[in-house]
């Protein structure tokens, strides 16, 4: 299968001559004439289409609103969009609380143990210390007891 391409009638019809300009007219004047490329309808099929979707989001926009304010008033409490929301920030709120609390609590445990393990250093300074004075007692009294 092959495709032929005339090179005289392809996009024909696109092109447009541009104007020539005379000698007594401006280059504003000129490019009025000039499009740009743009087929003549263009900006008015675009202002259209813009125009299409404000009206088409402003009706959305409002059915919402309606649809949000009758299911408040009119709805089963539970189906309430105010219940919902509520619902949601409790949630929210008590996640963050338990998160809290639980960082609380692993706060807590950490300061016991670390008070736990200073006690017993304290504990293993206080022996050696006694050590070294029942040492020193003996070797001032003449008597010195052999540990080991």
């Amino acid at each position: 299968m092959s495709v032929h391409l005339d090179p005289e009638t392809l996009g024909a019809g696109v092109l447009q001559p541009v104007p020539a300009v005379s000698p007594g007219t401006s280059p504003h004047q000129v490019a009025s004439h000039h499009s740009g490329g743009r087929p003549p309808g263009a900006l008015r099929k675009v202002a259209g289409a813009a125009g299409t979707i404000f009206r088409t989001s402003f009706f959305v926009g409002v059915s919402l609103v309606v649809g949000v304010l009758a299911l408040e008033r009119l709805a089963p409490i539970e189906w309430r969009p105010s219940t919902w929301l509520g619902t949601w920030a409790g949630r929210n709120d008590a996640a963050q609380i338990l998160t809290a609390i639980e960082a609380r609590r692993a706060e807590f445990a950490m300061q016991k143990e670390e008070e736990s393990r200073a006690q017993q250093e304290i504990a293993a300074l206080q022996a050696d210390n006694q050590r070294v004075t029942d040492a020193y007692k003996g070797l001032c009294r003449g008597t010195v007891k052999n540990d080991t």
